[in-house]
């Protein structure tokens, strides 16, 4: 059960992180952004702003997905 409540604050903290993230790239990027390629979108993402934020907020939110499923592995398959 503590495993579950540690995988669900890594999910959270990911989560809030990437959104935080997103928010504030987006927010700074002129309204012409939204018109051009999806490529030309995510450069100016890294360009602006450090992929490292990103990628710790993703690697969280993955960490919190795999602690929450290797429990449930745990708790109802393997107790059948």
């Amino acid at each position: 059960m503590k495993r579950c409540f540690i995988g669900i604050a890594f999910l959270v903290v990911g989560t809030l992180g990437f959104s935080t993230f997103h928010k504030i790239a987006v927010n700074s990027l002129p309204l012409s952004m939204y018109y051009n390629k999806y490529g030309e979108y995510i450069q100016s993402l890294i360009n602006n702003y450090s992929l490292v934020p990103m990628i710790i907020s993703c690697f969280l939110f993955f960490l919190g997905l795999i602690i929450l499923c290797k429990e449930y592995v745990d708790t109802f398959i393997k107790k059948q």
